[in-house]
C-alpha cells in the first residue's frame, strides 16, 4: 500500500538528507584516497615513474595467494578460538575446569578406541556374497 505522506516525510527529513549526504561524502573520500594512493610512484628510474597501481599489478598473482593464506590463518584461529570457548562452556556445565574436562574426554576417547580395536578383532567378515540360505547380507562369526 503506498502511503505518499509517510515516504515524502522520509526521503525528505533532515536526518535522511544528512545521512546521505554523509555517505556520498564519505564514499567520494574513499576512493580519492584510494586513486592517490595507486597514483603514488613506488620508484622513479630514469626519470620514469612506476606507480603504486602498475607495481600492484606487477605481483597481482603473489598477493593473490598472500591474501589466501592469511585468510586460511584467520580462518584456523577462529576455529580454534571457537573450540576453546565451546570447551570452556562443556566444562562449566559440568563444573570442571577446561583442562578436566579435555583429560576427561582424552580418556574417553582411548577407553573407546581401545574397546573398539578389541571388537573389531573377534568379529570377520566370511563372506560378502549373499548365502545359500537366502541371506542377503555378509556373515559374520563369533
Amino acid at each position: 500500500m503506498d502511503r505518499p505522506g509517510v515516504n515524502n516525510l522520509i526521503l525528505h527529513s533532515p536526518k535522511s538528507i544528512f545521512g546521505l549526504k554523509s555517505l556520498v561524502l564519505l564514499l567520494a573520500g574513499f576512493l580519492a584516497a584510494a586513486t592517490a594512493v595507486f597514483a603514488e610512484p613506488a620508484a622513479v628510474v630514469g626519470g620514469k615513474t612506476i606507480t603504486r597501481e602498475a607495481l600492484e599489478q606487477h605481483v597481482k598473482g603473489q598477493l593473490f595467494k598472500l591474501e589466501n593464506e592469511r585468510y586460511e590463518i584467520l580462518r584456523t584461529g577462529l576455529d580454534e578460538l571457537i573450540g576453546e570457548q565451546l570447551i570452556a562452556l562443556a566444562a562449566e556445565a559440568q563444573g570442571q575446569t577446561p583442562e578436566q574436562f579435555m583429560t576427561r574426554c582424552v580418556l574417553s576417547t582411548a577407553t573407546f578406541r581401545s574397546i573398539f580395536t578389541k571388537m573389531r578383532g573377534r568379529r570377520r567378515v566370511r563372506s560378502v556374497a549373499p548365502s545359500s540360505r537366502g541371506s542377503s547380507g555378509p556373515t559374520m562369526s563369533a
